[in-house]
């Protein structure tokens, strides 16, 4: 039993160290930065002094003296420093380099680390480092400066870095830093074009032999470098920022001559004035050459949608479009030629554009620079209008999205554009100029024309609607490209929000698939009666519908059926409440800005009937699936009796434009023949009913026709609803309150067995080790797997926030830990019980060393109980495999509630599940022990087996008496023992503490009647009561010295021994 102690001990040990381990984790950061390799080849100068010198001043002179002589005198501005530093920097503007055979730098997409069907795109970042304003002339600073080239496919330059020259490559990012000294000069011409002529030292990869080939493959990824100072930067900006000259055009040319192998070919660089430029609104022709007369007259103002007419446009549109990517439209209703109605508007044609055939496919649009003056804000106040500029720039399918959106520099696929928008009208009319502005005429051909919609419908779910059309009738003339701003609930301003409809046209069609699947006979009468659905709470208010809407949403992880055995297909499933009746949005608003709207007065029933008015709510939502619906409008009935949504959906096809054109049965491009359904799970019975969703879309189109689809089922992985949420917080807080009492409570029945061995101490040697080696695991086990737990939150908390509401408050956690406490007290009383045990039959052996047998063994104990419960377990399994034969066969992995997939074996889940019952059972080896020693004692206190077993049944009467709150979200719910298991059921509720509850009646009898009562009883004749006197144990004094306990005591005390018992 040595060994016994020692395994105690050290998993007491264990337990301390895991919690120095947390402490120390928990005062140290969580999260350690992931080490990234080093660039294959990175040289940079040692020698560089962050404060330049200038040394190249005269050399600057000689190489710029041709726009030194057309230079003006800078004007005497304090702010002139300040202008240079941060007008004149740019970021991720473009860069292209002439054809020849003398490229900068190669660019290796080694490992096919190139994301798939990106196009490699060239950046160009440059940063004023560092202006002298003493520099010896009138006309001209002396300034230095970093170019920094790139080419990725997805990744961008908007940092210089820490070394201002040299050369780095990754697969699937080159990049070439140029440090510069030069000056800056403002010309004579009629743009008054501001100028910097820089002169720039690097290090240049070197190329090789062959001209067709100079990056060879084997050596690219670490080339040799070259120190070069020949290379000459001009660039180029507005003297102000404005529609037509806002662009910033530069050349960076190399002096050497061809021949030397530091020459490159000549590269033109590409971008525009940044936020740091105030925008001068005064191409008020221009914009009359669209928009007069204002407000231009499109075929958007004929379809009766509300809109936008607010005094805050600025704010709203900044709010809408920031950071927004827009989808491209198709032109499904252009009528001509398939060169004219799959042309992209004024756009350069795209290779991979052209090949959507007009569908515009992942085609999107972004909008850059959003400039906006309100009238209150200007001298535009008197006329109400509200001046606006910005860029729209189309992202092709082989362009990164998240890029696109950084970029700065002007080409084909760029409008700059400035408009005016009027209250009145609600109308923001633009002109457009394409790419790099040469002329005006040439370049602003483009009107475009931009709404703010406030009805929404199954077939109008945009929040930002516009068209670019084109001004001139000729040659270059296109159809009208429009585009859209999907609506994004959260993201919408409260004064849109505020004043947003929803119009129904699909609730009849609704209403005919709920009568085709209305539940009838006795169990639809039974469900609808005892079942209860999410409902909306009582009054008719916004609050009341966005508790519903809450209930409603879906955002869940769901498997795709039917399931197949050993694999599942996961797919994350998006159902987000767009409108429930009247109210729009109502669940999108923080709860500070969440007001009540007065009670409505329902309209008289239509077209649906009395019935549908009466019982059913009108719902409109957007549906996501992963992989399959990027965006599925739909709208239709929410049926609560029995917690059913029928819903009509449309979906965007994209398919060509003529496809859609010559689709007869498509409204507004989109497929509206689809049904949906939506069933929930009760709110009452989760115990009973599986908590999941279950989803189902169904076409209604035939096979053969082009947009048919077939039908998709989906089952969510199990969901709360709010209140249930609620409920397993506050629950939590009343089960761990019970756990501290009744840990406290165990912990008062371990110290009084202590106690009575302490005054009787002759029966501390019957105490059966097993039975306390047994509790002290049953504590250590939550301890270290608490510990766990802890580990697991410190590195999991900023991974999944999703369920957030979830998480434990701080009074939680103290709860936590205090039980953490009182389990490792009751966890160290034990060991301490079973130190007093085990020294007491030391004593007991060193008192009669010749004699052993006397001594109380736990070895057949061991024997006798393991195979006990081996027999059990295989019981068990048995009993389990023959009731499980006739279900369906179960998959041997399982998902996680975030939707992971395990391993799982049949009989480790029913032994994890076993434990749970041996814990329950831990009378049965003093049982067996007082069996075998043939005890004259009362070794376990009253207080202590009734106490213990009182509280090791509670939790089964709790549950027994309380039905489980199902939650998915908390993977220790039940440390032991699962619920909804076979044996762990109602029944184990109640047969096990009857079990529980006979073991201790037994142990009750065995200390009530034991050997020596049974014979003075009985008066059994001497010789048998005696017939091993000799061996029999004497009785330990009742006052005993903790001092004694050692194994160390006086052997003269062994003489006074005599035999009252026998002892095996």
């Amino acid at each position: 039993m040595g060994m016994c102690l020692q395994a105690l001990f050290g998993v007491w040990v264990l337990v301390v160290i895991s919690f120095l381990s947390c402490s120390r984790l928990a005062s140290s950061s969580p999260y350690k930065l992931p080490a990234f390799d080093a660039p294959s080849t990175f040289q940079t100068n040692n020698n560089y002094n962050p404060t330049p010198t200038y040394s190249r001043f005269t050399e600057v002179k000689g190489k710029c003296s041709s726009f030194l002589s057309e230079a003006s005198a800078l004007p005497s501005d304090p702010n002139l420093r300040y202008m240079i530093q941060n007008e004149l920097s740019f970021v991720n503007g473009d860069w292209r380099q002439d054809k020849g055979s003398a490229p900068v730098m190669p660019f290796i997409n080694s490992n096919n680390t190139l994301p798939q069907n990106l196009s490699v795109i060239s950046l160009s970042s440059f940063w004023i480092t560092d202006v002298d304003p003493n520099t010896p002339s009138g006309k001209m600073v002396n300034v230095s400066g970093v170019l920094k080239l790139a080419m990725s496919p997805d990744r961008g330059i908007s940092f210089m870095g820490s070394n201002p020259e040299g050369f780095e490559i990754y697969p699937g990012l080159s990049s070439l830093s140029i440090r510069f000294e030069g000056v800056y000069l403002q010309l004579k011409n009629p743009k008054k074009e501001r100028l910097l002529c820089m002169l720039g030292s690097t290090y240049l990869p070197s190329r090789g032999e062959n001209a067709g080939n100079p990056w060879d493959s084997s050596e690219s990824l670490s080339p040799n470098l070259l120190e070069d100072d020949n290379i000459l930067l001009l660039l180029h900006y507005p003297s102000k920022l404005s529609l037509t000259t806002r662009e910033i055009r530069g050349k960076l040319t190399s002096f050497n001559r061809h021949s030397n192998p530091r020459y490159f070919d000549g590269i033109d660089i590409y971008s525009q004035l940044a936020a740091y430029s105030n925008y001068g609104f005064d191409s008020g022709s221009l914009v009359a050459k669209a928009c007069d007369p204002y407000p231009y007259a499109d075929n958007f103002q004929s379809k009766g949608i509300e809109i936008y007419r607010g005094e805050q446009l600025c704010s709203t549109l900044l709010q809408l479009t920031s950071g927004q990517i827009l989808d491209v439209v198709p032109n499904w209703q252009c009528n001509g030629t398939d060169d004219f109605c799959s042309k992209l508007g004024p756009f350069m044609r795209d290779d991979k554009v052209q090949r959507t055939d007009g569908s515009f496919n992942n085609t999107k649009l972004i909008v850059q620079d959003v400039r906006c003056v309100d009238p209150s804000d200007s001298s535009a106040a008197k006329s109400g209008i509200t001046n606006v500029s910005a860029v729209f720039r189309i992202v092709p399918p082989s362009q990164s999205q998240a890029l696109a959106v950084e970029r700065s520099g002007l080409n084909g696929l760029t409008l700059s554009a400035e408009g005016k928008w009027s209250s009145s009208a609600g109308q923001l009319c633009m002109i457009g100029c394409l790419g790099s502005i040469k002329t005006e005429d040439s370049a602003c051909n483009s009107r475009i024309c931009i709404y703010i919609p406030l009805t929404l419908s199954i077939k109008q779910r945009s929040v930002v609607i516009g068209s670019i059309f084109s001004i001139k009738n000729d040659t270059n003339s296109f159809y009208p490209l429009s585009f859209e701003l999907l609506l994004h609930p959260p993201q919408l301003p409260w004064d849109v929000l505020n004043k947003m409809s929803y119009k129904y046209s699909k609730t009849k069609l609704a209403g005919s698939m709920l009568e085709r699947d209305e539940p009838v006979g006795f169990g639809g009468q039974i469900k609808k009666s005892f079942l209860k659905y999410p409902l909306k709470e009582l009054g008719k208010t916004r609050e009341s519908f966005s508790l519903l809407s809450e209930d409603l949403s879906v955002h869940s992880l769901g498997i795709f059926e039917p399931f197949s055995k050993g694999h599942f297909v996961k797919s994350f499933i998006d159902v987000d409440i767009i409108a429930i009746e009247e109210f729009v949005g109502v669940d999108w608003v923080q709860a500070s800005n969440t007001e009540v709207i007065p009670e409505y007065v329902r309209e008289p029933p239509q077209s649906e009937g009395p019935e549908e008015e009466k019982y059913f709510l009108k719902v409109a939502a957007q549906l996501k699936v992963e992989g399959n619906f990027t965006n599925l409008f739909v709208e239709g009935l929410y049926d609560p009796r029995v917690g059913r949504m029928y819903l009509i959906g449309c979906r965007d096809v994209r398919a060509p434009w003529n496809v859609l054109h010559d689709s007869g049965d498509l409204e507004d491009g989109l497929d509206c023949l689809i049904e949906v359904k939506l069933e929930y799970p009760p709110t009452n019975a989760r115990w009973f009913v599986n908590p999941t969703v279950k989803l189902s879309v169904t076409s209604k189109r035939t096979e053969d026709d082009p947009f048919f689809f077939r039908q998709i089922k989906i089952q969510t992985l199990p969901i709360l609803y709010r209140r249930q949420r609620e409920e397993i917080i506050s629950r939590k807080s009343v089960e761990g309150m019970l756990r501290i009492l009744t840990l406290s409570v165990m912990i008062g029945c371990i110290l009084s067995e202590l106690y009575h061995i302490r005054g009787k101490a002759e029966v501390a040697p019957y105490i059966s080790l097993v039975m306390l080696g047994l509790q002290a695991i049953g504590y250590s086990i939550p301890l270290i797997t608490g510990a766990e737990a802890l580990f697991e939150r410190l590195t999991s908390d900023s991974e999944d926030n999703e369920y957030s509401s979830l998480s434990q408050s701080r009074w939680s956690e103290v709860i936590d830990y205090i039980v953490k406490l009182l389990v490792l007290v009751a966890f160290l009383l034990t060991l301490r019980l079973c130190q007093k045990v085990w020294k007491s039959r030391i004593r007991l052996l060193t008192r009669s060393p010749l004699e052993p047998w006397r001594v109380p063994s736990d070895k057949r104990v061991l024997a006798i109980f393991s195979a006990i419960h081996a027999i059990g377990f295989l019981v068990v399994l048995i009993v389990h495999t023959v009731r499980t034969s006739t279900r369906p066969i179960q998959s041997s992995t399982y998902l996680d509630w975030k939707g992971n997939v395990h391993k799982q074996h049949e009989w480790e889940t029913q032994l994890k599940e076993y434990v749970g019952l041996v814990q329950d059972f831990f009378l049965l080896p003093q049982i067996v022990g007082n069996i075998l020693w043939h005890i004259e004692c009362k070794p376990l206190r009253k207080l202590y087996y009734i106490g213990v077993t009182v509280l090791r049944l509670l939790p089964h009467i709790y549950d027994y008496l309380r039905s489980p709150v199902f939650n998915p979200y908390f993977a220790n719910e039940y440390e032991f023992a699962n619920p909804s298991s076979d044996f762990y059921s109602k029944f184990g509720d109640i047969a096990i503490p009857v079990i529980a509850v006979m073991l201790a009646i037994v142990i009750f009898i065995q200390q009530r009647w034991n050997n020596l009562t049974v014979g003075r009883v009985l008066k059994l004749t001497s010789s048998k009561l005696t017939r091993l006197g000799s061996r029999m144990y004497e009785r330990l004094p009742s006052q005993t010295f903790e001092a004694e306990l050692v194994s160390g005591v006086n052997s003269q005390e062994n003489g006074n021994a005599h035999a009252n018992g026998e002892v095996s």
